[in-house]
């Protein structure tokens, strides 16, 4: 309540300086703002000519009468000061009715108070949360499927842990895949001289992969395999040239391991690879764990291709796809 009335105490001396500032710069705004007292220039007064032919002179005109000046009338102020002290004395009175009529409130009335508006409510057509994706529905299929692959890998795993690479199964693992994959044109070509004996090749865009499959102890498959990589990457290049296009690159792979490496080492040294073709080698290296991967894959192939298990044989390869996207990779690496 001190406060409010400090406040109307302050506001009234700020009005009772207004006042008199006003009251002492009236007159003088009035002293600027008034008519200047006009001139009156007089008329020029014409030669009079004396002699033959002279005019007779007119007769003067009548005194012009001075216009009469417009003053504005005074104002007349009189100070506000009593005025404003009786106003300030009347708030202060009323002020003390309304504190004596609420003894027990601090605070201004609750009715000057704005009341607190309630939140709006929700838009109707502001977007509603979309839901949680729905999880993946079971697949039975896909399921046993992967469950029979993780049993033969694990079945698989001492195999490849203890033994070198077996040619057989990785052949028949080239040659199913060539097959299933859409992006592959699977090829089999004879050696030369080796009646039975024959080596596969992926055709994929710009690239021709011949792969080596074979003991690495078995020199003359190698020496054969070598002439034939050189008549190939001859061959390809011819039709290229005929046809007007660029000639694929060709690259032969040949798979080692831990267990072949050594075998390896005798090959790469005996000179059966010329060494314009060595560029051309891509050796891929297997872990056991790998190796296993690899052989559960062939063996759960051949068993859906015989109908022992209960899948077509291009299930598999969608289902167990990612499980060997390690070699996918490796292999068509250019």
């Amino acid at each position: 309540m001190e406060r409010v009335i400090l406040v109307l105490a302050l506001l009234a001396g700020l009005h009772l300086v207004l006042s008199f500032l006003r009251w002492v710069v009236q007159p003088v705004q009035d002293w600027l703002l008034q008519k200047p007292e006009p001139t009156v220039t007089p008329e020029p007064v014409p030669e009079a000519r004396t002699g033959w032919g002279a005019d007779p002179l007119p007769p003067p005109p009548p005194p012009a009468s001075e216009p009469a000046l417009d003053f504005p009338p005074a104002q007349t102020h009189v100070a506000p000061a009593a005025d404003a002290f009786v106003k300030l004395r009347e708030m202060l009175h009323r002020l003390r009715e309304t504190d004596s009529a609420h003894p027990d409130s601090g605070t201004a009335p609750s009715s000057q108070i704005p009341p607190q508006q309630a939140p709006p409510p929700p838009s109707l057509s502001s977007p509603a949360v979309p839901p949680p994706p729905a999880p993946p529905k079971p697949d039975p299929a896909a399921d046993l499927l992967l469950g029979r692959f993780g049993a033969l890998r694990m079945q698989m795993h001492a195999e490849a842990s203890s033994q070198p690479l077996d040619s057989a199964k990785l052949t028949d693992l080239v040659r199913l895949a060539g097959r299933r994959f859409p992006l592959v044109r699977l090829s089999e070509h004879e050696l030369p001289g080796m009646t039975g004996r024959h080596t596969l090749c992926w055709s994929l865009q710009g690239l021709e992969i011949i792969f080596g499959l074979s003991p690495m102890s078995d020199l003359p498959y190698w020496r054969t395999l070598a002439g034939f990589c050189a008549g190939r990457q001859a061959d390809l290049a011819d039709l290229a040239e005929k046809e007007g296009r660029a000639a694929p690159k060709v690259k032969w792979v040949i798979f080692n391991s831990a267990h072949d490496d050594a075998a390896w080492q005798t090959l790469a040294q005996s000179g059966e690879i010329p060494a314009p073709l060595r560029d051309s080698v891509d050796l891929v290296w297997l872990e056991p764990g790998e190796i296993a991967a690899l052989y559960a894959m062939q063996r759960i192939i051949k068993e859906a291709e015989s109908g022992v298990l209960q899948a077509e044989p291009a299930q598999v390869m969608s289902v167990l796809a990612r499980e060997l996207d390690f070699f996918w990779k490796r292999v068509t690496r250019p």
